[in-house]
């Protein structure tokens, strides 16, 4: 299922006859939508394209689980499209914020679960996959709220994520993969993918959030690697 991105005002579009920067204009014509502008950029005109030759033209990185952005440098960067499946904001307490509290804002490109991405396959050249981590906080708590919940059958939910981040990532392509193992070792969960891990990083006080990294290849060229020392 393809989608669309804006350049000109920076919207994502989950079909060709939704409207943005020129709603006025784009409501009275048919059909509306994207279109591809003559130096190769896309723009909202009336006349729209098929998705085809929108998607030559698609931002290279999908952020599957996008949160709040926290730890994106560009919390708009146009190269990516963000995704979550919750659209919500709150006030949060916070000591080291002026007043007290802090804006929780989360505001995806695209509301969509990453167990059901709306892309076509190998649609991205690169992939972030930040899946909530806590199973013991509840959905309101401030933890809870900022970060989300695992809830349910988990296992089933990542390994499903796993599978449609890497069913949109184009060959050779990479993915990282972020994950606190405060509660959950992620050894755990490792082996609810297939994929094999190239290398990965420790940080935060405790040493307990892995960064990691993934490429995909060819299914001639998977196989299971050793995951010694990602069990913290």
């Amino acid at each position: 299922m393809p989608i669309y991105k804006c350049e000109k005002c920076g919207k994502v579009h989950r079909t060709e006859d939704d409207v943005c920067c020129q709603s006025d204009q784009l409501a009275e014509s048919k059909p509306g939508g994207v279109s591809a502008n003559g130096d190769g950029s896309l723009s909202c005109a009336p006349q729209a394209t098929t998705g085809n030759e929108v998607n030559r033209h698609f931002p290279p990185v999908l952020d599957a689980c996008c949160g709040s952005r926290m730890f994106w440098f560009d919390h708009s960067d146009p190269r990516a499209v963000f995704v979550d499946k919750r659209a919500e904001s709150h006030t949060l307490p916070d000591v080291s914020s002026k007043g007290g509290s802090r804006e929780l804002i989360i505001a995806p490109d695209v509301q969509a679960d990453f167990t059901a991405l709306p892309f076509a396959d190998a649609t991205f050249a690169h992939v972030v996959f930040d899946p909530p981590h806590f199973e013991r906080n509840g959905a309101r708590s401030w933890v809870g709220l900022k970060y989300g919940t695992l809830e349910g059958d988990w296992q089933e939910m990542l390994r499903l994520g796993f599978a449609e981040c890497f069913r949109v990532l184009k060959p050779e392509g990479t993915l990282v993969f972020k994950w606190c193992a405060d509660e959950i070792p992620v050894s755990r969960i490792l082996a609810l993918t297939p994929e094999r891990p190239l290398y990965g990083h420790k940080s935060g006080k405790q040493q307990k959030t892995h960064w990691i990294t993934f490429i995909k290849l060819n299914a001639k060229n998977q196989g299971q690697l050793p995951r010694k020392g990602t069990d913290e």
